[in-house]
This record gives C-alpha cells, structure tokens and sequence, in this order.
C-alpha cells in the first residue's frame, strides 16, 4: 500500500505562480481543497466530459486574470 500523500503543496505552487490547473481527487479523498485555489475541482470517479469541463473552466480563469 502506498503512503498517504497529496499534492496539495503541488497545487499551492501552481496558485502561487498563476498557473491554471484542475484539482482531482481520489477515490474517498477527504481533502479540504483551501478557499484560495481558483482550480476547479472534480472527484473519482470523472468521465472525460466532466475533466474536459474542468480543463475549460480552469483555462477560463486564466484568460480572465
């Protein structure tokens, strides 16, 4: 079994630098995803029409900002 980890100091990362991205959890994840993020967030188990949703909205914000 893997260790438990996130990549949620990935993601903060990518805020910081104003890199737009889409934030995916996984199956039975409990991550409290912080208020800051503008990511869009989806969650196990996502279809190709929800991650492509994600993707344009994330990609959205980044036009806007």
């Amino acid at each position: 079994m893997a260790a438990k980890t996130t990549s949620l100091k990935v993601a903060e990362e990518l805020a910081k630098r104003q890199v737009p991205f889409v934030f995916a959890t996984g199956y039975g994840d409990n991550i409290m995803v912080p208020q800051s993020f503008a990511a869009p967030t989806i969650r196990k188990p996502y279809d190709e029409i929800s991650l492509a949703r994600a993707v344009n909205i994330a990609l959205r914000r980044a036009k806007v900002a």
